[in-house]
């Protein structure tokens, strides 16, 4: 009850001692003032409450506009105060780092992957090889036989003839330098002479080159694992810092911040670069080889035959390397055989390398101490 209820009520038993008093006027005002005051106690209330739920609005707006949460004043045990992550940088992050053979993995606090890189590149193998085989040569068909006398196969010969058909017994007789027979005449046959023939060089062909090439496979010997918080992260004492996870097994130590590309470190704590790369690029091949043109030799011979009942017997064979007497024999005729061409290539076969591998896709990773 207010106090104007309590003075309407006394005023009511004093009636009898001041007759010229209306109580009834005097009730309905006292109940229309406290009617009124009522309504406005109420309406001051309202007023109070839909201020504080404003408040609340413009304070849950600023929150969610922040990059941070939680507590401002201090990390807890498992985490430590770092500096904001610069412009253009991302972070806070750590990192694992083994062999290539194994598999980096992320850790407690950080549990998302954030890059996959690497580095010291090992180009592996680079070496060029080049053959060349000539193909496609053929022998003459024709040879030349060479006679000396008494004197074995030195100098210039005393006589040549030339066997133009390949396969055939033919007379050597005919034109002979009367020195060389021992008749004396030009068309007997020949004894105690000294006999050889010219060498056959090969015809055509090509050189064909074939290049061999061992190269690579280039690859990383070190793997790089960057690793995220799966959340947002709690503001610390420092201006705008966070409260990072301390990094823990099997994660190495240091917090970090990346960026692609290879940069220099911000100032400030995160100091300690490293560069890692995600990508190889490869141009390394292997050219030229020239391998020239064919040269060489057929395995061409020369029968020296006799004359036997028209038949054309074999006395002996005599080839480019030979000088064969023919002691007492009668020399009559000769067949030439082309035999097989033994080629090679006059040029030097070398292989070039060109070309280059590197590391691509450069990141850079500063962490601290």
């Amino acid at each position: 009850m207010n106090w104007r209820s309590s003075s309407a009520f006394i005023l009511i038993g004093l009636m009898p001692l001041a007759a010229c008093f209306d109580p009834n006027t005097s009730a309905a005002e006292g109940a229309e003032t406290g009617s009124e005051d009522d309504v406005t106690a109420e309406g001051t209330q309202g007023e109070g409450d839909s201020s504080s739920s404003a408040g609340s609005s413009e304070e849950s707006a600023d929150t969610s506009e922040s990059t941070v949460t939680g507590d401002p004043d201090e990390c807890d045990a498992s985490s430590i105060c770092v500096d904001p992550v610069p412009d253009g940088w991302n972070g806070p992050v750590a990192h694992d780092v083994t062999p290539a053979s194994q598999n980096p993995s992320c850790g407690e606090g950080y549990s998302m992957t954030a890059v996959t890189a690497a580095s010291e590149l090992d180009p592996g193998a680079f070496e060029c090889g080049c053959s060349c085989e000539a193909t496609g040569a053929s022998c003459p068909t024709s040879g030349t036989l060479e006679i000396w006398d008494l004197d074995g196969c030195s100098g210039t010969p005393d006589h040549t003839v030339v066997l133009s058909e390949a396969n055939a017994c033919q007379s050597i007789t005919g034109n002979l330098p009367t020195s060389l027979s021992d008749d004396g005449g030009s068309s007997k046959p020949l004894a105690l002479d000294w006999f050889g023939m010219q060498p056959s060089a090969i015809l055509g062909g090509t050189c064909q080159a074939e290049i061999s090439a061992d190269i690579g496979p280039a690859a990383f010997e070190v793997e790089y694992l960057i690793c995220e918080p799966a959340g947002s992260l709690p503001a610390c004492a420092i201006s705008e810092g966070l409260c990072a996870p301390v990094p823990a097994s099997p994660l190495e130590p240091g917090v970090c911040i990346w960026k692609a590309g290879v940069e220099e470190c911000p100032a400030g704590s995160y100091s300690n670069k490293v560069e890692i790369y995600g990508g190889i690029e490869d141009s390394r091949s292997c050219e030229g080889c020239d391998c020239g043109d064919p040269v060489g030799e057929c395995t061409a011979t020369i029968n020296l035959q006799e004359l036997d009942d028209n038949d054309c017997v074999g006395l002996f064979t005599v080839s480019a390397e030979d000088c064969t007497p023919s002691d007492t024999a009668d020399v009559e005729l000769a067949t030439f055989n082309p035999g097989e061409p033994e080629a090679s290539c006059d040029g030097e076969g070398v292989a070039e390398q060109v070309g280059e591998v590197a590391a691509s896709e450069p990141y850079t990773l500063c962490c601290t101490d």
